[in-house]
């Protein structure tokens, strides 16, 4: 799943995003005494169109991003960044064929071993798969 290197250089090269998180985007986990804010995304799964006349033409993934931060603020201004630099976005990223990316939902918490406000947001991707063989 090539779209977590597409994910990464969306963010870091975006300058609102950067501007508000500097390099803390993490795929999977961010180390535990990570400065905030700083961001984490993951692809949660990626399901490939069933076609009978060959392999997927098209995939369409699964992301979330989360957001992190000790100001409440912060952590909305940081998730509207993300947004932005993502929503509706299409092209190719770090060699990855974007096709579409469409924000879905976002959720806030306060995690309260972090004592960190965090929001989660849950985004679709699609690409044409034979971009990714």
């Amino acid at each position: 799943m090539t779209i977590g290197k597409a994910i990464y250089y969306l963010l870091s090269n975006d300058a609102t995003v950067s501007g508000l998180v500097s390099t803390r985007i993490f795929p999977e986990v961010a180390d535990q005494e990570q400065a905030m804010p700083f961001i984490v995304y993951n692809i949660r799964s990626n399901d490939p169109s069933d076609v009978q006349t060959g392999p997927s033409s098209l995939d369409t993934a699964s992301i979330e991003i989360a957001c992190y931060s000790t100001s409440y603020t912060q952590v909305i201004d940081v998730a509207s960044a993300v947004r932005l630099a993502l929503d509706r976005v299409g092209g190719t990223y770090s060699g990855v064929n974007v096709q579409s990316i469409q924000y879905t939902t976002e959720t806030m918490d306060f995690e309260e071993a972090q004592r960190a406000y965090k929001v989660m947001a849950c985004l679709l991707y699609t690409s044409d798969a034979a971009d990714e063989r």
